[in-house]
């Protein structure tokens, strides 16, 4: 088979960013040192997965997302700008490894053997890339690694939304179950941009994140009661977190106070807790708002080189559901949360036989003496980048949601 190289060539097209350019715009602090160590060729997909998943736990806004970073529940795989330059078969095939061990570490997770991951993130870690201008060459680019990612696609009326697939087996009784979900995008441009809440260092990434699987998974294997109430609570908390910038925020609460909700025929699944529960009190439980649409996966709202929000985004603005959650009569209630009974012999035609499921997956860490240690024959600059960049790794722990953070957020 002929070696094809379409992500290469996109990456040569891409433009820089006159708006990041300037002094007053460069990367948050934060961000800007994680992109020191997500950039630096010397050290291992581990070690960029350490800090990554510490910055996740503080300044992220989805609260999903800050829960699996803290408990060890996110699968990465990470593209760095030399495989970039390889050829988009061998692109193709480290996803596609590296999504396997994701689906495999997640179905019949095994205590001291592996954790399961609710989620994937997939990310393209290059300095060219983050710098390069939020434009139709930087998409054509993020489309391209989406192609080679290969996950089945729909077309929504208002957008189109790629979709992913995760299993769980349930212990009490071995049977299986299905959950999809879209796949989401985030970039180093959101950062200072009005689209803030999607910004990720390094350069861009894809997110496929099962609420389902995370559910079920505490029910089934930690014998927590019915997770719909943390469900709903968490993704109201995430939309609440949203940041307020340049005047207005990508995607709000709705305030209804004492009137209706925006779906009148959904009456409260917990009014007891939307009474009492400060952050509750007063919100829609059917719908939120957005300037851009959350099952989207590569929104054509970002790929505007100007910070505030454009004309023609503010323009429009999406209801969308939190019903989805909890209402069984929602068109994606089955296939998110309850997920789908399938049999053994579907899920093994495509992650192959259960002799191989149990994939050895634990939260990555960076072991203390692994800071002393450079590659053999280093020059002394590159030396002083590891170290550095070793030390940025150890400073983020400072990052790392408390005990007491991950013992509220999961309600226990």
């Amino acid at each position: 088979m002929k070696k094809t190289f379409k992500v290469r060539e996109c990456l040569k097209e891409l433009d820089g960013d006159s708006w990041r350019a300037s002094k007053e715009n460069r990367f948050s602090k934060e961000l800007g040192e994680v992109n020191e160590v997500l950039w630096n060729d010397h050290l291992d997909d581990e070690e960029k997965q350490v800090i990554l998943g510490n910055w996740l736990q503080r300044h992220q806004p989805c609260m999903f997302g800050r829960i699996a970073a803290s408990k060890g529940w996110l699968h990465f795989c990470v593209l760095s700008e030399k495989d970039l330059r390889k050829s988009d078969q061998f692109i193709k095939n480290k996803i596609h490894n590296e999504v396997l061990a994701w689906k495999r570490r997640s179905i019949s997770p095994q205590p001291g053997v592996s954790t399961p991951a609710h989620g994937f993130i997939l990310l393209v870690a290059s300095s060219w890339i983050a710098n390069a201008a939020p434009d139709k060459r930087l998409r054509r680019l993020a489309e391209g690694i989406l192609t080679l990612w290969a996950c089945p696609a729909t077309k929504e009326p208002a957008g189109k939304v790629y979709w992913e697939t995760l299993y769980l087996e349930n212990p009490a009784n071995q049977t299986i179950t299905q959950f999809e979900f879209s796949v989401d995008f985030f970039a180093a441009q959101g950062d200072g941009r009005w689209w803030y809440d999607h910004r990720i260092p390094g350069g861009f990434a894809f997110t496929a994140n099962s609420v389902g699987h995370m559910m079920r998974y505490q029910e089934w294997y930690h014998s927590e009661p019915d997770q719909t109430f943390w469900s709903l609570r968490t993704a109201i908390d995430t939309i609440n977190r949203a940041k307020d910038i340049y005047g207005t925020r990508a995607t709000s609460l709705r305030r209804i106070e004492s009137g209706p909700p925006f779906d009148v025929s959904l009456p409260c699944p917990f009014p007891e807790e939307f009474k009492q529960d400060k952050l509750l009190v007063g919100v829609d439980w059917t719908r939120y708002e957005g300037f851009l649409h959350t099952d989207h996966s590569i929104r054509p709202e970002f790929f505007y080189p100007s910070a505030t929000m454009p004309a023609a985004v503010a323009a429009r603005k999406y209801e969308l559901e939190f019903a989805y959650l909890y209402d069984k009569r929602a068109k994606d209630f089955k296939k998110f949360i309850t997920g789908v009974t399938i049999s053994a012999a579907e899920v093994e035609e495509v992650i192959g036989p259960r002799s191989e499921w149990f994939v050895i997956k634990k939260q990555p860490r960076v072991p203390a003496r692994a800071a002393a240690k450079v590659p053999a024959g280093s020059r002394k600059a590159q030396r002083e980048q590891i170290a550095q960049a070793r030390k940025l790794i150890a400073k983020s722990r400072k990052w790392r949601l408390t005990r007491e953070e991950i013992r509220d957020a999961l309600l226990k």
